[in-house]
């Protein structure tokens, strides 16, 4: 608790600082408040996926299901040279019989007929489910306004007082997940995956976006952007905000990953 104090006073000190000296303080970044829990639908009928993180710790004692870290263990053993890793979907029907595998038996160990692809996009689908976000409702707007207003050289402090910010099994989590995309960009060369094609993959899914009902759309396709009729944002496509927005989390995303040590 003592370290998350500090970190809100650095944390609020660098935002109020940068933020405020740009775009004329139309910013609305505010210290995040952390007495309301956010509502999440039901997941009683789950095990796996939609099922928040803190439940698995409760249930489990980790945070992340067993068979998405064993998800993980295998892509990293057997997959990190192959081109296009989450780039490249699977097959859904495999895909969904693999979820259906998980949702049955959370502590999934094999993965007989299936591809790389096929776990890649299921472990992508899995954080793309939770109810909240790993960069969180809270602190997904932090996270973008650090890559918005604050210098390059204070990103790294700026982004640790953040990460000391996150409920403790959303930072583990986070961690793991970002060590993981670590290592397949280490392998870019021959998988072609560096940090800021992983970014454009998992982004979406791990910040909270204003736009639509949740995070959805920043990925949805100009059709559905027309059905959906959000306000303030032009039918078919994203308004510069948005894509300002867009663009500093996935710089914020690759950030990360590459800098997954020293964060």
């Amino acid at each position: 608790m003592i370290l998350r104090k500090l970190s809100v006073l650095k944390l609020t000190a660098l935002m109020e600082s940068y933020a405020s000296n740009n775009n004329k303080g139309s910013l609305n970044w505010s210290v995040p408040r952390f007495i309301r829990r956010i509502k999440v639908p039901d997941y009683k009928d789950r095990a796996v996926f939609g099922v928040p993180l803190l439940h698995n710790v409760q249930r489990f004692g980790q945070a992340l299901p067993q068979c998405i870290q064993r998800a993980l263990a295998f892509l990293r053993r057997t997959a990190l040279d192959q081109v296009g890793l989450f780039r490249k979907p699977g097959v859904k029907s495999r895909i969904q019989k693999l979820r259906a595998s998980c949702e049955n038996n959370p502590e999934l160990s094999t993965f007989d007929d299936c591809t790389a692809y096929d776990v890649a996009d299921m472990v992508k689908q899995y954080f793309r489910e939770l109810p909240d976000p790993l960069m969180t409702m809270k602190l997904s707007d932090t996270y973008v306004g650090i890559f918005l207003y604050v210098p390059e050289d204070l990103r790294l402090q700026t982004l640790q007082a953040a990460t000391m910010l996150l409920p403790d099994e959303t930072r583990e989590t986070l961690k793991t997940l970002l060590c993981f995309l670590s290592d397949v960009a280490a392998r870019s060369g021959e998988n072609h995956m560096n940090e800021t094609n992983l970014a454009t993959c998992f982004a979406p899914s791990l910040f909270y976006q204003q736009y639509g009902n949740l995070k959805t759309m920043t990925s949805a396709s100009p059709k559905v952007r027309k059905q959906q009729k959000v306000p303030g944002v032009p039918i078919g496509r994203p308004d510069i905000k948005e894509m300002n927005e867009n663009m500093a989390s996935n710089q914020c995303l690759a950030f990360m990953i590459k800098q997954v040590k020293n964060l």
